[in-house]
């Protein structure tokens, strides 16, 4: 069952959820991994939900009605921003996504997270090892 950005989502005992706000893809660009639920509200946060979840639930009519209760919905890992990104400049999304553009988001990589913190990832392992003999000289 096709997951389209913005439907509408409500768990098995009877609480609106929130609504779908993005898809999670792998590195690759190829597969949904998650999706992110937006529980909106005044205490609201975002979830993490797996394809699986969204895609085995039953409609009633708009609705996507998870297979769980509020309660396990609150429990599911929170979405933190940092450890997604957009996609890559060149990355098409597929026009059967359901998403627009900005509803894609891709995890952050290891080489990413050493970009960020201004450290360069080492490219191979002659460069490691280099890196490491530069280290050990400079103690």
């Amino acid at each position: 069952m096709p997951i389209d950005h913005g439907a509408r989502v409500r768990t098995k005992d009877g609480h609106q959820a929130g609504h779908v706000k993005n898809a999670i893809w792998d590195q690759n660009g190829k597969k949904i991994t998650e999706y992110v639920i937006a529980t909106g509200g005044l205490l609201g946060h975002d979830v993490i939900v797996s394809p699986e979840l969204l895609e085995r639930a039953a409609r009633a009519g708009n609705e996507i009605v998870l297979n769980i209760t509020k309660r396990e919905l609150d429990e599911l890992a929170h979405y933190e921003s940092a450890d997604y990104t957009t996609p890559p400049a060149d990355w098409i999304a597929p026009t059967v996504s359901g998403f627009p553009a900005g509803g894609h988001l891709f995890p952050v990589t290891e080489s990413e997270t050493a970009q960020i913190a201004g450290t360069p990832p080492p490219t191979d392992e002659a460069s490691r090892e280099s890196e490491v003999a530069g280290r050990e000289r400079k103690t």
